[in-house]
């Protein structure tokens, strides 16, 4: 077969090399086959952990201090739950993440943050001692610190926020609730500390 002179040839063989190339890059993660270097190149899916989904303190004797929105000093609303516990009670990852931001902020006092899927981000604040490192990968459930009473705390709590696009959104609906009976954390009965 003799070979073409041309500069024709070349780009239509190159086009139809990377057609093919793109093709089989698409269609891989699709037949499962593990490809790491074919997945790398689309977005990873979010996983069902990805997004705030657990208890991040259980104690038998939990108690819910202060829900969301409400009034603080004029013109401000609470921005999460505090949930009172005992002193050292092992904080949890609420959602698989990363450690967005770890230590000291003023009234937070010892604080972690972790950045989620989908623009959330969850806050976990007053605490006596962090675990976690900024750009720390974490699981869900995994131990991020330790209750404190550490910032504007009057007393040991633990108080939780998650952010969506960056705002502070209830977290209450992202708390699993539990059946009538069960054990665990369930839905803390509300205190009057």
């Amino acid at each position: 077969m003799p070979k073409a002179s041309g500069s024709r040839e070349r780009p239509a063989t190159l086009r139809s090399l990377h057609v093919m190339a793109l093709c089989v890059l698409a269609v891989l993660p699709l037949l499962g086959t593990g490809c790491k270097h074919a997945t790398a190149a689309r977005p990873a899916r979010p996983a069902a952990r990805s997004t705030p989904g657990a208890w991040p303190v259980s104690s038998p004797n939990m108690l819910t201090t202060s829900r969301f929105g409400e009034a603080r000093a004029p013109a401000r609303r609470h921005k999460g739950i505090d949930f009172s516990v005992p002193l050292g009670t092992p904080v949890h990852a609420t959602a698989d993440g990363v450690v967005a931001f770890s230590g000291a902020q003023g009234a937070y006092g010892e604080l972690v943050v972790l950045r989620h899927a989908s623009d959330y981000e969850t806050a976990y604040a007053h605490l006596q001692k962090r675990l976690v490192r900024e750009t720390q990968y974490v699981r869900q459930g995994e131990v991020v610190g330790k209750a404190g009473k550490s910032g504007n705390a009057t007393g040991v709590h633990l108080h939780y926020e998650v952010r969506r696009h960056g705002e502070c959104v209830n977290p209450e609906p992202y708390l699993p609730r539990r059946q009538a009976g069960a054990p665990g954390p369930g839905n803390p009965r509300m205190g009057s500390r």
